[in-house]
């Protein structure tokens, strides 16, 4: 086979040499490097001809300017034959490598990984090693503390993008074969080393990526990490970084603070108004609960819902808690910012002026109490059928499938905005018949009473006549 890939290549570069004879230029080396790109991926070609395939392969980068980087297939089999090749012939790599994605790594809570770098770099920097060996190590073991961890999750909730998993492996075998003479002096060209590779990159790759190509790569510098558990896989969320604090930690405080309202509410109203009834104090804790979360929790998102993903504040760890059941709260859609934004500037005040009202005894109260409870019901409407429509004629699920998230956090949390605005819309719909009805019979009343006058005023004329 390799004979006559050889050949081949022979035939072409003739004919290559002849044009590039012509134009002035040299193209010697120029098919050996494709053919030692197209013998496979764990092998390389003979190693002994390594030499001359890269440098064929520079310089038909230099002469095509470079690979496109959207071909990461092609992109990463030119980076394994520069960086494996080099770490078994215990030599330096032709190519310079450039970094196309983000880092694995960056998936690991901010606070771990400056943690795990202080740690290595200070015991490295003791010892009087230099700068950039320090960053090398630092990099492997964010690298194998990344895999460690997403092997360890259950039922594989953190997965990689194979290209992106590649690229920062491979770059971390590019740190470390570029060390310094003295320390690559006491490598040894034995088959040992390519063995060794190979078989890491079965024993952490395979797990890691299978299933996983619907993740999409960090492309730029903006943050879109594909590197994430929320649905549908893959889909870029910009400047995403995972909750540094543990979901306990996080929902203690955050349920206080987020149910404080209710008992502020229910002593004012037995302060101000001792003789309401228990469907109206309710109301009253209700209305306030709703005027909190409307113009706190759900203001927070309008605010800061373009870099909502990557603030490790409480309200924000809460929302990208919540964002497992569905992740729009993390992509800035337009549906549920547009909704939020609503609810913040309308249903936010109305809730406060029908908590006022009720203590106050307002006539506005019910009118003001069925507008908002319609309100919550067309907005709870919308928020489901936006999410199912999309999942049934599009296939676009984002919610993760467990039970906790889907019926919990999404179809659970959700559910109070439809029982309960449809016990107060029931209340409201009979209080404001009773006083149409109370109204309507004062009418006829009023309209019976001015007959008789008339009529008597009527007898009365006649009598005087």
């Amino acid at each position: 086979m390799l004979e006559q890939e050889s050949y081949a290549c022979g035939v072409v570069n003739g004919e290559l040499r002849k044009i590039a004879r012509l134009r002035g230029q040299e193209a010697h080396g120029i098919m050996e490097c494709i053919c030692s790109m197209a013998v496979g991926s764990a092998h390389l070609g003979r190693h002994d001809h390594w030499h001359m395939h890269m440098k064929g392969l520079k310089q038909i980068l230099e002469m095509t300017g470079g690979i496109d980087k959207e071909w990461t297939y092609v992109m990463n089999k030119v980076r394994r034959a520069n960086v494996k090749a080099a770490a078994a012939l215990a030599t330096m790599p032709y190519l310079e490598y450039e970094r196309i994605y983000g880092n694995i790594s960056d998936s690991l809570p901010r606070t771990k990984r400056a943690r795990l770098s202080k740690a290595v770099k200070g015991i490295l920097a003791f010892c009087n090693v230099q700068e950039v060996i320090c960053e090398s190590f630092a990099s492997l073991v964010l690298f194998s503390h990344a895999v460690s961890t997403a092997l360890a999750a259950k039922k594989r909730t953190i997965l990689y993008d194979p290209e992106v998993f590649i690229e920062e492996w491979l770059w971390v075998m590019y740190q470390l074969i570029r060390f310094p003479g003295v320390l690559r002096d006491e490598s040894t060209q034995i088959p040992s080393i390519e063995l060794d590779l190979n078989l890491g990159e079965r024993r952490y790759k395979e797990p890691l990526v299978r299933g996983s190509r619907y993740f999409m790569a960090d492309r730029d510098a903006g943050g879109m990490s594909s590197i994430h558990p929320y649905y549908p896989l893959g889909i870029p969320i910009p400047h995403y970084a995972a909750n540094e604090t543990p979901l306990p930690r996080v929902l203690v405080p955050f349920v206080a603070v987020l149910l404080l309202p209710i008992p502020i509410a229910f002593v004012t109203s037995r302060l101000i108004k001792p003789s309401l009834g228990g469907l109206d104090r309710f109301a009253v804790c209700w209305f306030a609960l709703g005027a909190f979360l409307h113009c706190c929790f759900e203001g927070y998102f309008v605010w800061n819902h373009a870099t909502l993903a990557g603030l490790q504040t409480l309200f924000a760890q809460a929302w990208k808690e919540y964002a497992l059941s569905d992740s729009r709260y993390l992509t800035s859609d337009p549906f549920v910012v547009c909704v939020e934004a609503l609810s913040v500037i309308i249903w936010g005040p109305i809730s406060l002026s029908v908590t006022f009202a009720i203590l106050s005894g307002s006539r506005l109260r019910h009118p003001l109490q069925l507008i908002i409870c319609v309100g919550h019901l067309y907005g709870v409407a919308l928020y489901y059928s936006t999410s199912l429509a999309e999942r049934t004629l599009v296939g676009t699920m984002h919610s993760r499938p467990e039970v906790l998230y889907f019926w919990v956090y999404y179809v659970g949390f959700n559910a109070p905005w439809v029982v309960v605005p449809l016990i107060l819309l029931v209340q409201s719909l009979g209080a404001m018949g009773r006083a149409f009805e109370a109204l309507e019979e004062k009418e006829t009343a009023e309209a019976a009473l001015a007959s008789r006058k008339g009529d008597a005023a009527v007898l009365e004329g006649k009598k005087t006549r």
